[in-house]
């Protein structure tokens, strides 16, 4: 791996018309901006990575900067071109903006659904996570986690009894979330493996759950963190 951990990919289909002229582009773009960005044209038939960005042939072409994240630790960030011309002029403006920190990265999310907050379980889509979690005034405990793992098929029976046991506690709230579906652009949160756990207190700094994962090792957590004292119906 490089020293260079800005990536700006362009995905195109390389039999169009006009990719010698597109190429030629691309080239002058990566000239002005040499050591600072690494330019990468990424076939059309390189399908996992586009399905990895959510580009389809019928989009293409398009430009991503992918920030492969800084000395903190924190994961990849990415940054969509959102003009329709790639012209010269377009992509350094594009360039010089992300390296002047000016763009937000762009944040994936699932559908957010009525249901999603009445179990008791709660569900956490990307959109919804600065108000619920960061904002929701309770205390969070929050599993990120992957449909196909594993772990979490075997942590999902306790993580639903967890949640019925505090449904009941208002200020705390038991929640997870679908991280193939969902990004989310948090300083302190770094999701590298499934499943995740972070306990958010509320108006405090999020810290990953390291210990054991019973459902009594969760209340004794949350007995210890919780910012408001808290009772169990049945003790």
């Amino acid at each position: 791996r490089g020293p260079i951990k800005q990536h700006m990919l362009t995905f195109i289909d390389m039999k169009v018309d006009y990719i010698d002229d597109f190429k030629e582009t691309l080239t002058k773009v990566a000239e002005v901006n040499r050591g600072k960005l690494l330019h990468i044209i990424v076939p059309s038939t390189e399908e996992r990575v586009s399905e990895y960005f959510g580009f389809k042939d019928k989009d293409l072409p398009k430009t991503v900067i992918a920030d492969m994240g800084s000395d903190s630790g924190a994961g990849m960030k990415k940054y969509m071109f959102d003009e329709v011309e790639h012209t010269y002029e377009n992509l350094i403006a594009f360039e010089n903006d992300f390296l002047a920190g000016s763009l937000k990265p762009s944040l994936k999310s699932a559908d957010s659904k009525p249901g999603d907050m009445t179990g008791a379980v709660k569900v956490i889509t990307g959109e919804k996570f600065e108000k619920e979690v960061i904002k929701g005034g309770k205390d969070v405990l929050l599993e990120f986690y992957a449909p196909w793992c594993g772990h979490c098929k075997s942590l999902a029976p306790k993580w639903d009894e967890l949640g019925e046991k505090f449904k009941d506690i208002k200020t705390i709230m038991i929640a997870k979330m679908d991280a193939t579906a969902n990004e989310i652009d948090h300083p302190d949160i770094n999701v590298k493996g499934f499943p995740t756990i972070f306990f958010i207190p509320n108006e405090g700094e999020p810290s990953q759950y390291e210990g054991a994962r019973e459902v009594d090792d969760f209340v004794k957590y949350l007995q210890t963190h919780a910012t408001a004292p808290f009772e169990l119906e049945g003790g």
